[in-house]
């Protein structure tokens, strides 16, 4: 299944995603989650616990890598069973065409422009990523407040973390398979934290999202919680 939402209203795109997902553990491909290159082969994958999985593609349209994806590949995301989310902020017509015709397109109207811009996730991974607690609390509370959910949140986290425990384990970005500035990132918190250190954050994190689903908190107040604690 493949639903594009394109429209520069981002708010009302990640509602719409959200709602599509559910209960669905989302996985997040593109600026600050795993690599484009990365989707055809989680088509099959199952969550550990089992449930629902969800590729999300955060604006593909804008590397080679992505844009390969959504529309090269685009009948084997709509014929597969796994849902497919891609949020394109801005589209030309030529590549609107090229869309598989069985997709899902849905528009979203341009949202009247704010005062102060929306907060984001990466400004959270990326205090997080330094161990800045009272920063990434305030940040994580803002984008709770502008609509984010927490599982989307989560997923940032996760990434951040997992691409910490790769980059203490390998040498290159390559090797970790890691865009170069992604990798150089999580490389210096990753030897900030220490190898041991990512590991059981990650552990956590995952530890976390089934706690939730398994009726033994709010997954909000989980993450709350995991970001005020002192790692």
């Amino acid at each position: 299944m493949l639903y594009v939402l394109v429209g520069s209203d981002g708010l009302k795109a990640k509602e719409r995603a959200r709602s599509l997902a559910n209960n669905a553990e989302v996985l997040r491909f593109g600026e600050g989650g795993d690599l484009f290159e990365n989707v055809l082969a989680n088509l099959s994958v199952q969550p550990l616990f089992g449930g629902e999985i969800c590729l999300l593609l955060d604006d593909p349209l804008e590397s080679d890598e992505g844009r390969s994806v959504l529309i090269d590949q685009g009948d084997l995301l709509v014929a597969s069973s796994t849902l497919v989310i891609a949020v394109v902020p801005k589209i030309d017509a030529v590549s609107k065409k090229k869309i598989s015709k069985s997709a899902t397109i849905e528009l979203f109207e341009e949202r009247v422009s704010l005062s102060e811009p929306a907060p984001s996730v990466f400004k959270l991974t990326d205090a997080y990523a330094v161990g800045d607690r009272k920063n990434a609390w305030i940040l994580y509370r803002e984008l709770l407040m502008a609509g984010s959910a927490p599982e989307e949140i989560h997923g940032a986290l996760t990434w951040a973390t997992r691409s910490m425990v790769l980059a203490t384990k390998t040498s290159s970005a390559s090797e970790a398979g890691l865009k170069p500035f992604v990798f150089q990132k999580a490389k210096h918190a990753g030897e900030k934290f220490g190898a041991k250190k990512v590991e059981l954050l990650s552990r956590e994190l995952m530890h976390i999202l089934h706690k939730s689903r398994l009726g033994g908190g709010n997954l909000a107040d989980l993450l709350e919680a995991f970001l005020l604690k002192k790692h």
